[in-house]
């Protein structure tokens, strides 16, 4: 897909410290124990608590499954998280998956989740959205 474009945009919900460092660019790689079943082009990144909103969003560059051995391998240097904790959130796990990020933007003001989705929960993990919301929540970059 090309750079830019709109297709299947995932919600994910993530602490605060780890969204912010995505956001400054320091994080340039998401893990997640589970990949996502589509086509992912953009993610929006929802602060879990004590912020509970959205706070930017960022292009997906690529999604990679491997041992997190070998995810550790690859990404460490740009991972945003220590080594322990890393093995720590995978402990068990034969897979994990790496998100590679680019172009974070940071709203200018954070948005209730309910804004986009009426209803919606924070989700457990992520949750599919839709290019119309990415559209609403790119108008609010600072």
């Amino acid at each position: 897909m090309a750079s830019g474009s709109l297709g299947a945009v995932a919600l994910i919900s993530i602490h605060p410290r780890f969204a912010n460092a995505i956001l400054d660019g320091s994080k340039q790689v998401e893990f997640r124990k589970v990949g996502f079943k589509r086509e992912i082009t953009h993610v929006l990144l929802y602060a879990t608590s004590p912020i509970q909103q959205i706070i930017g969003y960022v292009e997906v560059s690529e999604i990679e499954e491997r041992s997190p051995a070998a995810l550790w391998r690859l990404y460490r240097e740009v991972a945003g998280i220590e080594r322990a904790a890393f093995f720590a959130y995978y402990r068990g796990k034969k897979t994990g998956v790496a998100v590679k990020v680019r172009r974070p933007q940071r709203l200018a003001r954070p948005l209730a989740l309910g804004a986009l989705h009426q209803g919606a929960v924070p989700p457990q993990s992520f949750l599919y959205s839709t290019p119309d919301a990415l559209r609403r929540v790119q108008a609010r970059v600072a």
